[in-house]
């Protein structure tokens, strides 16, 4: 799941990076509710997972698959699966992946009875490289986040805990110049609770280990959202 989406993200690990909504940490706005609470405290689908098995398969005609199951991978001590299967051939790539953070990944008897869902995301990404240009594209599904059926806003709406993301980007290369500009929708269930990041930069590269840049990231929110254009994917501290 995270290898598929870092392969179309022309920010990444700089702000605009797309894992700033593709990650699904922050579904709704600052709220004292406990539901909302929990729902923002998933670890998200960009995961660096200790303790994992993974198998990479050998391209065969441009397709290829990955599989990994992992038996810790910091989330409550709850298994995580993640699988991908990719096409990539000449200039053109598209790839599936699939992860799931098994049931009871945030179950307390006492606080939080109601998180006894698995976290699931579909993640659809590909790009196509032409006379310099490169363009990518995404969408992703994501299910039950915080392991919830629903998620209660501060506008006393009651939604499902799903959300789905849209993301466009084009780089252009010209010598050892990159210039590029992204743009990225985050839809959950219920109203008032959109989010769209816009970022443009560009890179100068010096060598292959010596690169400079500059962006600008931006994300809109409205009223009962509250996402960033600089956590890249990172746990939250805050909203």
């Amino acid at each position: 799941m995270k290898m598929l989406g870092r392969s179309v993200d022309l920010f990444g690990d700089q702000i605009g990076d797309s894992r700033d909504l593709i990650s699904g940490q922050v579904i709704t706005g600052a709220s004292a509710n406990q539901t909302l609470t929990y729902a923002n405290n998933t670890k998200g689908f960009d995961l660096r997972t200790p303790q994992t098995v993974a198998y990479s398969s050998p391209t065969v005609g441009g397709f290829s698959a990955m599989g990994a199951y992992g038996m810790d991978g910091g989330v409550n001590n709850v298994a995580i699966h993640s699988g991908l299967i990719k096409y990539s051939m000449g200039p053109a790539m598209i790839g599936l992946a699939y992860e799931n953070h098994g049931k009871g990944l945030y179950y307390n008897p006492s606080t939080n009875p109601q998180a006894t869902n698995s976290e699931t995301a579909i993640r659809l990404a590909g790009s196509y490289r032409v006379s310099g240009f490169k363009f990518v594209g995404l969408y992703e599904h994501l299910n039950h986040l915080g392991a919830l059926q629903n998620v209660a806003y501060d506008n006393g709406n009651l939604a499902k805990a799903t959300v789905n993301v849209y993301g466009l980007g084009v780089a252009y290369t010209m010598g050892s110049n990159v210039f590029k500009t992204q743009v990225y929708q985050s839809n959950p269930e219920g109203t008032h609770n959109n989010s769209t990041l816009w970022a443009i930069g560009a890179e100068h590269h010096f060598s292959q280990r010596v690169m400079a840049f500059v962006d600008y990231a931006a994300v809109k929110n409205q009223s009962e959202i509250a996402n960033a254009p600089w956590f890249g994917g990172k746990e939250y501290g805050s909203l």
